[in-house]
């Protein structure tokens, strides 16, 4: 505790004689976070957070990275580089945020989700307990008593600090340990030990002690230094100030405190934290405007505190002996048994004409006046005595009550009075109202009944689309409305009714409130969403003619969902504050949404509104809200608080003193898994490459402190990698983290937004086809503020060769050649067939010519011939007659002869080798008939019918004739062989004799028959051989190709 001294100045935390805690008001929620929630270990040695919003806990058997919901643990058996799992100080480096951690055996860097180790046996000193960060990178750090260290990733160096000689200095600071190191933006480093605290110029090498000359306070422990350049120093005594040279205590620690000043840490808000000792339970002081104020810690275990930390968004952290602790400031204030309520479970609440709130439990009613609860005394019989239903505090002071069973009952001057009246048989009591007028209205689950001013109770003139009435309003202009569970809106006018319901279902048209805003536009509480509804006689406001249903009557309604924002669809209560803002009750919490952006997604202006939401990390005892089967479920007090009523206690807040979390929460792309493969992140073997450059990097550098670019990570996935890509995503935000909404998307897969309603965290594609991509996600805390920039996660997914464009040009090419192919093919066919149908069309006509000749001119050379010889014997007498006549006779025969050789080779029925076979025998034994000589045919048994065309058929049989002629006139042989066989594709003719023979080099040249057959076998792509020698016969082989290769027959 804190004792005044005449250095302060100013107003003293506590006096020595009376000794009193100063308790600030109670506006701290507690959670614990134990090894039951994830924590490796109880024993909390080291807290820091990021900037990238991690909360990092440094135990004693591990390390702990926790985003709000989640605990990730870090020791010997996850991470090879630790050798130990003590966690003695953490530390993020200014220059490229990597995570620095003194673990009880090496000094360890974690950047880029990749540790790495820095040892002794590699020139690095190992650090002795904290660790600073340097200006421009790297680390300070005490290895030995006395010693300091400077490091970064490259460079170490290393200094033993011995002070400049002052009189009165007092002892040497070697062997005294290092308990705090800040270096300076003109490059010189505050070193604090326990001593005192001292300049250090690095560059000369020169220390010197800073205020406090001539002390008795020699047990320092912390320091904080203001932009201004003050610096506060908590020690054994007290706190200090120092400016310059000059030394106050301010603050003073009283003898017999066990506990002092340990820690300094600057608050968000202004000021610092003073964390004290660990010799005793938790103390947290806050140090501001020159005076101090304790929080109220009595909910913490009692275990010393061991470290601290505020994060961003104003949160406290408290690490002790068994646990960690989070202080919230709670934005709701909860009225719950402990505060004297009858029951915890409240169902109703209303506001009497004195200001005091009315509560309705399952045990009864109780008031709330001043922060002082009073329970009303029960209903007799106690039978009746049930779940309040109905509630009301009407002008004269009375309280109405209604439960389940048909009970409804009046406290008037103190006791109870049962109004039998108001009853409708067995039906249970839903809600009361008190009209403009006094009356009192009583809905039921089978109908309406009113109390008038007489004392009369009346009924309805007409019927209601549903009998169950939960929502009784009187408008502005006097009308009363009837909301009922599943028939809409009911108008009471004239004595008429009137209904209103929209088509969206029987869930929509459960009206459990109605509240009426200054433009006369009705905000209705449904099970399925929140409807504005506007009565006919109110102009509408400028919307989009699409979005709204007009039924009965031209009434209006549009109905927001989770579709529009909102945090759930089920809306209990509906009320307005004085800043245009409504507040909604649901089973997941309480929210807050301006009605002008509400108005705005009506008229379709915009597409979704930002709401706050509330719950237990608000204060909140329970966040689900109760009362959705009656009116009273929330009401607006005369000091413009709002009440709801909810499963523990009563809710009340202040929106005057809502302070808005504006934090945007970041978003870190945690790991990255291509078909069940961790391709970047946690867990990644080797991490993807990170890019800081161009726009991503110019628009995200605001983000991260200091201005640093926030990086984007890029890795190329093999072709096929892309069956199932999933993402793993987060966001710390420790102010509600299941209140935390995400929003995504897939650039090159995703058109629009996607967003996580549920909180999952991860995000699901398959089927991703070969190209470059970039994954998109973006965060909003629990009060709407979405983060500035998305994180950023770039791949791109290799083609298959069949995927490339390659491909596609080759495809593309093989389709047009195919198509080419397809074409020449085609007219080659359409060639073909033309050239068969005029090869046919000169068959016909070459078969017409060798009928006509073989029929007209054949037989007139026949008949010729005859008539020859007839004259011929006429002619006996005279011989010159008669021998002229017979030569006649045998020329016209042999023209007859030739004429038949000729329609032999036009006629195309004869275009087939075994034609041409016949032929030559009978040209054969026709030419050698005259001639002494032997004719041996060597042909096979059965020629085959292989087609050949007629210029090859007459060709060959013209050179056989030339070849038989020259047998005849000049080999003086006996025998002639004539051969033909198919061989190789080839048709061979041979003709051979045992006649004289020749040199076949002297007679190839000389005479004109061997060059005449040479000469017509060339013409038809064939070829001539012969083989002779003087007295051993000659033999002639010619040889033409055969169409299709002919086979090779012989």
């Amino acid at each position: 505790m804190w004792v005044g001294t005449p250095l302060m100045g100013v107003a003293l935390w506590l006096a020595i004689a009376a000794i009193k805690v100063q308790a600030a008001p109670d506006s701290y929620g507690l959670t614990r976070y134990t090894a039951e929630q994830g924590l490796p270990e109880n024993t909390i040695r080291a807290l820091l957070q990021t900037r990238d919003g991690y909360l990092w806990i440094g135990t004693l058997a591990g390390l702990a990275r926790f985003d709000g919901l989640r605990f990730k643990t870090y020791d010997r058996s996850n991470t090879p580089e630790m050798l130990s799992d003590a966690i003695n100080a953490l530390a993020e480096d200014r220059q490229d945020g990597s995570l620095w951690i003194n673990s009880g055996r090496g000094l360890l860097r974690y950047h880029e989700h990749r540790f790495e180790r820095f040892d002794t046996e590699d020139g690095f000193p190992q650090p002795y307990g904290p660790m600073w960060p340097a200006r421009q990178g790297g680390l300070w750090y005490s290895p030995h008593p006395g010693h300091l260290v400077r490091l970064d990733t490259r460079t170490v160096r290393t200094w033993e600090l011995r002070p400049r000689r002052v009189s009165g200095d007092g002892d040497e600071i070697v062997g005294h340990r290092i308990t705090r190191v800040l270096e300076e933006e003109d490059g010189s480093v505050l070193v604090l030990m326990h001593i005192g605290l001292f300049r250090f110029l690095p560059e000369t090498g020169v220390c010197e002690r800073l205020g406090l000359r001539g002390a008795t306070d020699t047990s320092c422990r912390h320091f904080y230094r203001e932009l201004d350049g003050t610096v506060y120093m908590a020690a054994r005594e007290g706190l200090w100030r120092l400016a310059g040279n000059a030394g106050e205590r301010i603050e003073s620690v009283a003898p017999d405190d066990p506990q002092c000043p340990a820690l300094l840490h600057p608050s968000r808000d202004g000021g610092f934290w003073v964390a004290w000792s660990e010799d005793g339970p938790p103390r947290l002081a806050r140090f501001h405007d020159g005076a101090s104020g304790f929080l109220d810690l009595s909910a913490l275990p009692d275990y010393p505190l061991l470290s601290f930390c505020e994060d961003a968004e104003g949160h406290l952290w408290l690490g002790t002996t068994s646990g960690l602790c989070q202080l919230r400031r709670r934005a709701v204030r909860v009225y719950a048994r402990e505060d004297g309520l009858r029951n915890d479970f409240v169902r109703a609440v209303t506001e009497g004409p004195d200001g005091t709130i009315w509560l309705g439990t399952v045990q009864g009613a109780s008031g709330l006046r001043n922060g002082q609860a009073t329970n009303l005394p029960p209903i007799e019989p106690p039978s009746n005595w049930g779940w309040a239903e109905g509630l009301l505090a009407d002008r004269h002071g009375r309280v109405w009550y209604g439960a389940m069973r048909n009970t409804v009952a009046v406290l008037d001057r103190g006791a109870w009075i049962s109004v039998p009246s108001l009853s409708l048989g067995e039906s249970w009591v839903r809600t009361l109202r008190e009209d403009r007028s006094g009356r009192i209205w009583v809905g039921f689950d089978r109908g309406v009944l009113w109390l008038d001013e007489e004392g009369a109770v009346r009924t309805l003139p007409c019927g209601l689309s549903h009998p169950d009435v939960r929502v009784i309003h009187q408008d502005r202009r006097g009308d009363v409305w009837f909301g009922t569970s599943g028939g809409g809106l009911n108008r009471l006018r004239d004595a008429q009714v009137t209904s209103y319901t929209t088509a969206r279902g029987e869930y929509n048209n459960r009206v459990w409130c109605i509240h009426e805003d200054a433009d006369g536009i009705f905000w209705i509480a449904t099970r399925d969403g929140l409807n504005r509804f506007v009565p006919p006689e109110v102009s509408l406001p400028t919307h989009s003619p699409s979005q709204w249903e007009d039924e009965g009557g031209g009434s209006r309604f549009f109905t927001f969902t989770k579709q529009h924002g909102l945090y759930e669809n089920t809306i209990q209560n509906v009320q307005e504050d004085d800043f245009g803002y409504l507040w909604l009750s649901g089973l997941q919490g309480i929210y807050r949404v301006a009605r002008r952006d509400l108005n705005e997604v009506a008229a379709g202006r915009q597409g979704r509104v930002q709401v706050l939401a509330f719950g237990e990390a608000d204060g909140m005892l329970n966040s689900q809200c109760t009362g959705m089967f009656n009116q009273a479920s929330g009401c607006k007090d005369r000091e413009g608080r709002i009440w709801f009523p909810t499963a523990r206690g009563v809710a009340m807040i202040d929106p005057r003193a809502i302070r808005r979390n504006e934090v945007a929460p970041l978003v870190v792309i945690e790991q990255v898994v291509a078909d069940d493969e961790v391709v970047f992140g946690d867990g990644c073997p080797s991490s993807a490459q990170a890019v800081s450059d161009g726009a991503d990097a110019q628009a995200q550098r605001s983000t991260l402190p200091g201005g640093s670019a926030r990086p984007t990570f890029q890795t190329s996935l093999g072709a096929g990698r892309g069956r199932v890509i999933e993402m793993r995503y987060t966001a710390a935000s420790f102010a509600a983290p299941k209140r935390v909404r995400f929003k995504y998307r897939l650039e090159g897969s995703d058109r629009d937004w996607r967003y996580d309603e549920d909180n999952q965290r991860v995000a699901f594609y398959t089927r991703l086809g070969p190209g470059g991509y970039a994954f998109r996600v973006a965060a909003c805390n629990n009060h709407g503020v979405w983060s500035e920039q998305p994180a950023v996660f770039a791949f791109t997914i290799a083609p298959h060769f069949w995927q490339t464009w390659l491909f596609y040009v080759l495809c593309a090419a093989a389709v047009i050649g195919l198509a080419g192919a397809i074409q020449a093919y085609r007219l080659r066919w359409q060639r073909r067939l033309l050239n068969l149908e005029q090869q046919q069309t000169l068959a016909d006509e070459r078969t017409r010519i060798a009928r006509d000749l073989h029929d007209d001119l054949g037989t007139a050379l026949t008949g010729l011939a005859l008539q020859m010889d007839v004259l011929s014997r006429d002619a006996h007498g005279t011989p010159t007659w008669a021998n002229r006549l017979a030569e006649s006779a045998a020329g016209i025969r042999t023209l007859a002869a030739r004429m038949r050789e000729v329609v032999w080779a036009v006629n195309p029925r004869c275009d087939t080798v075994s034609s041409l076979a016949a032929f030559l025998e009978q040209q054969a034994g026709h030419f050698l008939r005259s001639a002494p000589l032997r004719c041996r045919l060597d042909f096979p048994d059965a020629v085959p019918p292989l087609p050949l065309d007629a210029e090859t058929r007459h060709a060959l049989a013209l050179a056989v004739r030339e070849a038989l002629t020259n047998v005849v006139r000049h080999a003086n042989a006996s025998e002639v062989v004539l051969g033909l066989r198919v061989e190789s594709g080839r048709l061979i003719v041979r003709v051979a004799d045992n006649g004289q023979g020749f040199l076949v080099a002297e007679r190839v040249g000389a005479g004109q028959g061997l060059a005449n057959m040479r000469s017509r076998l060339e013409k038809i792509r064939g070829e001539c051989r012969w083989r002779s020698t003087p007295g051993g016969g000659t033999s002639v082989e010619m040889s033409v190709p055969l169409p299709d290769g002919g086979g090779s027959q012989s």
